[in-house]
C-alpha cells in the first residue's frame, strides 16, 4: 500500500472525527437537551453544570483532534486547544458559581425537584423605575419560562388583568412568597388559590422576588393604578426586615427602605458620570475567576473544624450601631410606605389591605450584639416586628398581623414553611384561606 495514501487516509479519519465530535459538542448543550428530555421545561443545576463540562471537552477535543492533523507544528496546535479548553473548564465553573446558589438539601424530594425551576426568576435585571425586576427582554423571559412558573412580558406570574372576564381586577404585592417561590405551579401559589377560594375578585400575582415595601409603592403608583383595579393586597414585611439586617451588618449607611443589592449597583456605578476615555480599561484587573477562587478557598481548603466554627461566628458590630434605634427606623421607614400606599389607594378609591405575612421566629430580647449571628438575626427580625407594628398604632396605619398565624392555628411550621419563611402548597392555601375570611370581615367580599 502506498505509505503517502495511507498516510492521508488516516488525517482524513482523523478529521471526521473531529467534525463528528464538533457536532456532538454543539449538539451537547442544556437548552437542546432539555427541550429533548425534560418534559418540566428544566433540569438541575448539577445537571446543567456535568452538561456544559462535556460541552466544552467534546468542542476542544474535536478541534484538537483536527488541529493535530492539519497543522505542521501538532504539538504547539494540541497545546494551545488542551489549554484554550482549560480555560472554557474554569469559565464553565465560574459562570456556574456566579448564579445564584440556593441550597435544597433538606426539602423534600418533590420540592428538591421543583425549586431549580425558580433559579433564572432570582437573577435581578435593572430596572427605570424598580432598581431591579424580572429581565424585560420576551426572548429572555420565553427562555426561562417553565411548567412550574412563568411570568409575562409584565413580570405577573400566572393569569393576566386582561383575563378578569366579569370578576373585579385585583392584585396581590409582595416578594417572593407572594411570587410563589417553591410552588408547585402558577396555579399553587397565594394568588391561585385566591382565585380558586372566591368569585368576586380576578386576582392577579404581582410578587418579584427580593422585593421590599419601597418597590412595592413604586409599582403601585407606577404601573398597577393604570389596570384600575378595585382591590390591592399587600402582603410583605420579612424583606424589609431582612434588608435592612443586611446592610446594618454591612455597616452602610443607607436610608431604611433601600432595596436589595444597592450596594452591589453602587460599587460597579457609584461614579456613573464619570469620563472613560476610548482606550480606558477597567481599574479592577483582579482575579478573573472570583467564584470559583471563592469556592475552591472555602469549600475545598477549609478544614472540618473550621466549616463547623462559622456557624457561630458573631456579627462583629456594635450596640449603638445595630440597636434599638435603628430597628425603630428600619420599622417606621416601612409603615411609612405602607401609610404612602394606603392613602395612595384611598385617592383612586381603591381598597386596599396590608398583611404582615408569617416567619418563623423567637422571642425578642435585648443586648442583641451579644448574641450569636442565628441568635441576633432571630431576634432583630422580631424587634422589627415590634416596632412596625407599635409605628403603625401610632400613625394610625392599618397592618393586618398574620407573622404568628400558623401557631395560632395550631400548626407545626415544618408542615408549612420550605425556609424561613417561603411556604409550600399548603401553606400558601392556607393563607389564601385566612385572607378570604378578613376580606369578609371587612366587608370586602
Amino acid at each position: 500500500m502506498n505509505p503517502e495514501k495511507s498516510s492521508s487516509r488516516a488525517v482524513a479519519s482523523s478529521c471526521r472525527t473531529g467534525l463528528a465530535l464538533l457536532v456532538m459538542g454543539l449538539l451537547c448543550n442544556e437548552w437542546f437537551l432539555t427541550a429533548l428530555f425534560s418534559h418540566k421545561g428544566w433540569i438541575m443545576p448539577s445537571t446543567r453544570l456535568m452538561i456544559r463540562i462535556a460541552e466544552m471537552l467534546l468542542l476542544v477535543w474535536g478541534g484538537a483532534t483536527i488541529a493535530a492533523e492539519l497543522s505542521p507544528f501538532k504539538m504547539i496546535s494540541l497545546g494551545v486547544s488542551l489549554f484554550s479548553g482549560f480555560l472554557l473548564l474554569l469559565a464553565s465553573a465560574e459562570v456556574y458559581l456566579k448564579e445564584p446558589q440556593l441550597t435544597w438539601s433538606g426539602l423534600p424530594v418533590e420540592l428538591r425537584q421543583v425549586m431549580p425551576a425558580y433559579r433564572p426568576f432570582t437573577v435581578q435585571y435593572l430596572h427605570p423605575f424598580y432598581y431591579f425586576f424580572f429581565p424585560r427582554d420576551p426572548h429572555e423571559i420565553q427562555r426561562i419560562n417553565n411548567k412550574v412558573c412563568s411570568i409575562d412580558a409584565r413580570g405577573f406570574r400566572g393569569t393576566t388583568p386582561e383575563e378578569k372576564g366579569s370578576r373585579q381586577l385585583a392584585f396581590i404585592l409582595g416578594g417572593s412568597a407572594v411570587f410563589g417561590q417553591g410552588s408547585s405551579s402558577n396555579e399553587t401559589t397565594i394568588s391561585g388559590y385566591l382565585n380558586k377560594l372566591q368569585k368576586t375578585y380576578h386576582v392577579v400575582n404581582a410578587g418579584v422576588p427580593s422585593w421590599n415595601s419601597t418597590q412595592e409603592f413604586y409599582r403601585m403608583s407606577m404601573e398597577l393604578l393604570s389596570y384600575k383595579p378595585t382591590l390591592i393586597i399587600v402582603y410583605d414585611g420579612f424583606n424589609d426586615a431582612a434588608v435592612g439586617f443586611t446592610y446594618l451588618s454591612q455597616q452602610k449607611n443607607y436610608p431604611p427602605g433601600t432595596p436589595e443589592s444597592y450596594q452591589d449597583l453602587e460599587e460597579h456605578f457609584d461614579d456613573i458620570r464619570g469620563h472613560k476615555g476610548f482606550w480606558s480599561l477597567p481599574t479592577n484587573y483582579g482575579d478573573p475567576f472570583p467564584h470559583l477562587t471563592a469556592f475552591i478557598n472555602s469549600d475545598l481548603q477549609r478544614p472540618a473544624e473550621t466549616k463547623k466554627s462559622v456557624k457561630n461566628k458573631q456579627i462583629n458590630l456594635s450596640d449603638n450601631y445595630f440597636g434599638e434605634a435603628n430597628l425603630a427606623h428600619i420599622g417606621q421607614a416601612y409603615v411609612e410606605n405602607i401609610d404612602h400606599m394606603q392613602h395612595l389607594a384611598k385617592s383612586y378609591h381603591i381598597r386596599i389591605v396590608v398583611i404582615m405575612q408569617p416567619y418563623r421566629h423567637s422571642k425578642f430580647k435585648r443586648g442583641i450584639a451579644d448574641l450569636t449571628a442565628r441568635e441576633q438575626w432571630a431576634n432583630y427580625l422580631d424587634g422589627f416586628h415590634y416596632f412596625a407594628i407599635q409605628a403603625s398604632q401610632t400613625a394610625d396605619v392599618s397592618i393586618v398581623d398574620f407573622s404568628n398565624l400558623f401557631h395560632e392555628l395550631g400548626m407545626v411550621p415544618g408542615q408549612i414553611f420550605i425556609d424561613q419563611v417561603h411556604l409550600n402548597d399548603y401553606g400558601n392555601e392556607v393563607v389564601a384561606e385566612n385572607i378570604v375570611r378578613l376580606l369578609k370581615t371587612k366587608r370586602i367580599l
